[in-house]
């Protein structure tokens, strides 16, 4: 391999963390900043009390045979996690405002993502060749997170 993996996931932790409509959002929302975990463990992530953060991994990688191994094909997991335990009730109708916010969080890191895989110096030739559906759900509650995986191909 020419480029380490390691280097792409640091690049893209990088971009995140330097997202200033991201930043804003979390101190309108959330009255302080994310944080950026690589190399999260998902089964022992942070503890939602560290909300809001992103978690991200990559969980393994292959060179498909069929271009002589000048592509590397690796998986991208990213997790969006919030706290918040707010709720409106109308009528018989309660609603968490955990879902809302972490709806428009995980819209800005996800879009932060697919900006870093196809605009970054060091990831150039590179494209989502898939991207697997996005979950939402509680977690830790009154914790909400959301997670997309991505497949990545990298041209090396």
């Amino acid at each position: 391999m020419s480029i380490k993996l390691s280097v792409l996931l640091n690049e893209i932790a990088e971009k995140i963390e330097n997202n200033a409509e991201l930043e804003t959002f979390c101190q309108t929302n959330f009255s302080k900043s994310f944080k950026v975990y690589a190399y999260i463990d998902p089964d022992n992530p942070p503890k939602i009390s560290n909300a809001p953060f992103i978690g991200l991994a990559i969980f393994g990688y292959e060179k498909p045979t069929n271009d002589n191994g000048r592509l590397l094909n690796f998986s991208l997991q990213v997790a969006c996690f919030i706290e918040d335990s707010g709720e409106t009730t109308s009528g018989k109708v309660t609603t968490l405002g955990g879902f809302a916010k972490l709806e428009s969080f995980s819209d800005l890191v996800f879009d932060t993502i697919d900006a870093e895989i196809t605009t970054s110096e060091q990831q150039q030739d590179m494209s989502v060749l898939s991207e697997s559906n996005t979950s939402y759900g509680i977690a830790d509650f009154p914790g909400f997170v959301a997670s997309r995986s991505y497949t990545i191909g990298k041209r090396i």
